[in-house]
């Protein structure tokens, strides 16, 4: 698709980002703790971290903070990581006998 407002997941769906995908999929790989990634409104930051998460090819939980719906309360932010968790669960029991790898899980 062009032009669409939905953070991307693939490389191919991005234009001119391959310089921070590089850099974010290496930090990922080095075992690295701590990740921040800022900028004004817009501009592709949660695109781009979804492609490096997906290019780096391990698991990992993505939590779309909008999803708290104004109830920024630990049992909400507890309640969505169960969610991804027993989603993630429920794909690597399908998808493992079948010879997918962890790495294409993807998070929404």
């Amino acid at each position: 698709m062009l032009f669409d407002l939905e953070p991307k997941s693939k490389r191919e769906d991005l234009f001119g980002r391959d310089n921070e995908v590089n850099a974010i999929v290496n930090f990922i790989r080095s075992k690295s703790r701590f990740l921040a990634i800022y900028g004004i409104r817009r501009v592709g930051k949660t695109s781009v971290l979804r492609v490096a998460l997906n290019e780096a090819s391990i698991p990992y939980c993505y939590i779309d903070a909008r999803m708290l719906e104004n109830d920024f309360t630990k049992r909400r932010l507890y309640q969505l990581i169960s969610n991804y968790l027993t989603e993630l669960s429920i794909k690597w029991r399908l998808e493992k006998p079948l010879g997918i790898s962890q790495g294409q899980f993807g998070g929404a």
